[in-house]
């Protein structure tokens, strides 16, 4: 079986393939890539103990075979091929990529997570893989609590913490409290597809499953209970103040919060009383320059509102809580640069 694909988009969807790839894995499944070809398409996957990603590609029918290889031998194939379409060939266990030959490794068992019976279906929204990596720089990786290393999907939306920092995105999913692990190799794919997803319980615990137009990723629920953030978010009937901003009042905010010092005592942000527009919301831009981790600021709170109904999206309504957080690399670097004016 003879097919060709192309070479730029395959290389494109290696790199987000090549997250879930461990060089220094006791298992071989953990450091192989998976071919599929069947009913039209072609799909590529990779795999941890945690998570499934696979890339789905037209082909034409011409036939079906599967066969595994090692990741690193067929990313090295494909870099040595100069025309920008790829052949792949299958046959008797041989892979031709190009002018290499791999060997189909027969040995490795590939890891499978079957479809539950009762699953809960969500649609998502076509911003979603950027609602999540506008949650990603709020996970700690080096946390001892594995259900803090995740980002956790509820009915009210994505929330993720680090114990000093909160961010709420309200979503509607249909999802009952199901904490992710960090997708890393989903948020590489940088998606701007719609898609769908699924939930279900099965006697491994909890999993999802994540289906856009090219990509499909799986993954098992961290285990635990995530931490109430609900309880520190205030009731609205409570608030004293709000404020509102037009789109174009919170650009010039970002922009303000990005040139504010990120040290003491040239940080502190002074709420002061005026007269304020009342419609309009901050939308995107303060949300991703803030929350990205641009400049840690002593924010109390801040509430995203939006007044115009057709700009209620998710990003609009998100809500921020976060306290004043010292940045340890830039004390560091002040300490090393007072050693080294010393010595000279």
């Amino acid at each position: 079986m003879k097919l060709e694909l192309n070479k730029n988009e395959l290389e494109r969807a290696l790199i987000a393939l090549g997250k879930l790839v461990s060089r220094t894995a006791s298992l071989p499944q953990f450091r192989s890539l998976k071919i599929e070809a069947k009913e039209k398409e072609i799909r590529f996957s990779t795999c941890t103990p945690l998570e499934q990603i696979t890339f789905r590609m037209e082909s034409p029918p011409e036939g079906s075979f599967h066969c595994i290889v090692p990741f690193e031998e067929f990313r090295m194939a494909l870099r040595s091929c100069r025309n920008k379409t790829l052949e792949l060939e299958y046959r008797e266990g041989v892979l031709r990529v190009g002018e290499t030959t791999l060997l189909h490794e027969q040995s490795v068992e590939w890891p499978i997570i079957c479809k539950g019976e009762q699953e809960a279906y969500s649609e998502l929204p076509k911003e979603f893989v950027s609602l999540l990596a506008t949650a990603a720089p709020l996970v700690d990786r080096e946390e001892a609590r594995a259900i803090m290393r995740g980002i956790n999907l509820s009915r009210e939306g994505i929330t993720a913490t680090n114990g000093r920092e909160l961010l709420h995105i309200s979503l509607p999913l249909n999802v009952d409290d199901f904490t992710i692990p960090l997708p890393i190799a989903l948020l590489q794919t940088r998606t701007k597809e719609g898609g769908s997803l699924f939930t279900w319980n099965s006697r491994a615990g909890k999993i999802c499953r994540v289906e856009t137009e090219h990509w499909i990723w799986l993954a098992y629920g961290l285990k635990g209970d995530y931490p109430n953030w609900r309880q520190i978010i205030p009731h609205p009937n409570s608030l004293v103040r709000s404020v509102s901003f037009l789109p174009e009042r919170g650009e010039q905010l970002a922009v303000f919060l990005r040139n504010v010092p990120a040290q003491e005592p040239h940080n502190p942000v002074e709420q002061a009383t005026g007269a304020i527009s009342p419609s309009g919301s901050i939308g995107k831009c303060f949300s991703a320059c803030y929350w990205r981790g641009i400049r840690k600021l002593r924010l109390e709170m801040v509430i995203i509102r939006s007044l115009q109904p057709e700009a209620q999206d998710a990003m609009s309504r998100c809500l921020c809580i976060s306290r004043k957080l010292r940045n340890p690399n830039l004390f560091k670097l002040k300490r090393r640069n007072q050693k080294w004016k010393t010595r000279k």
